[in-house]
């Protein structure tokens, strides 16, 4: 039998959102300079060449969600900027330097991190700190709430993690459809899936991984703005879904911030965080 047109766009779809996923995950981890070592001393459950499959274009498979969501909790950034490829860059507005800088900086504990805001707030001229100053010291209000309650706990157990993160998901997409009035039909088709597969990662006892690509069909088809509600049954590892809910603000605060800084001001604020923070 041979696949339909739409059978045939979704395919399409997956192999693109793999891609721009792949691209995006080796610039963050050149950025950030993850080797192996540092990979295996951050996560257990998961094979370095696992995860290096994960930063190759042309690795046919789809990724999970799970193992992003891990990866993002890890190196401070939201899963957002996991699908912009090429486009990873410009739409931060960001250089090389500073996107190194923004990943030195999204991997520091809550109180190194605030203090790190300060000083590159300090190093910005003053137009651009009256321009940014009400917007910083709102994020930094609520950044400072969660201060110390989500931080990376490493060595993370990633299977572990996936299990919990999966179980909540299917919690999730059952408050959608119900909430929507959807048949199983209906949440497979908006998730560009099987009846079959919808039901079991609609089932919190199944451990099938929900993939990149459902995921990013699943924001768009059903219009969410938010979707840190799916994380709200993860029982084994509750602080990810604190950290998801302010994650956001956490990058917007950081953008401009970054972006407003000179080349210059970039090098000299990231040899004063390597020097203070390691």
């Amino acid at each position: 039998m041979f696949p339909s047109k739409v059978e045939e766009r979704l395919s399409e779809s997956e192999k693109i959102i793999n891609r721009e996923v792949a691209a995006s995950l080796r610039y963050l981890c050149q950025a950030a300079n993850i080797t192996r070592s540092s990979f295996e001393q951050a996560f257990t459950g998961i094979s370095y060449a696992t995860w290096r499959n994960y930063l190759n274009e042309d690795y046919p498979n789809n990724r999970s969600v799970a193992v992003l969501a891990a990866f993002s909790w890890y190196i401070g950034l939201s899963m957002n900027s996991f699908y912009l490829g090429s486009r990873l860059k410009p739409f931060l507005g960001l250089t090389d330097d500073s996107l190194r800088l923004l990943t030195l900086m999204s991997g520091l504990g809550t109180q190194h991190f605030d203090i790190a805001c300060q000083t590159a707030f300090a190093l910005l001229d003053s137009d651009q700190q009256a321009a940014l100053e009400a917007d910083f010291l709102d994020a930094r209000k609520a950044h400072q709430k969660i201060a110390g309650r989500c931080d990376f706990v490493a060595p993370l157990d990633v299977a572990d993690f996936s299990r919990d993160y999966c179980q909540s998901c299917a919690w999730g997409f059952q408050r959608i459809q119900a909430k929507r009035g959807f048949s199983d039909e209906e949440m497979a088709e908006t998730l560009g899936v099987s009846v079959h597969r919808y039901q079991r990662i609609s089932d919190p006892e199944d451990t099938l991984p929900i993939s990149a690509a459902v995921a990013a069909r699943m924001k768009v088809g059903f219009e969410l703005e938010d979707t840190s509600f799916m994380l709200e049954g993860m029982k084994t590892y509750p602080q990810f879904r604190v950290l998801r809910q302010y994650q956001e603000k956490r990058d917007a605060m950081l953008r401009p911030l970054l972006g407003g800084l000179s080349e210059a001001s970039t090098l000299k604020l990231s040899r004063a965080l390597k020097v203070l923070f390691g």
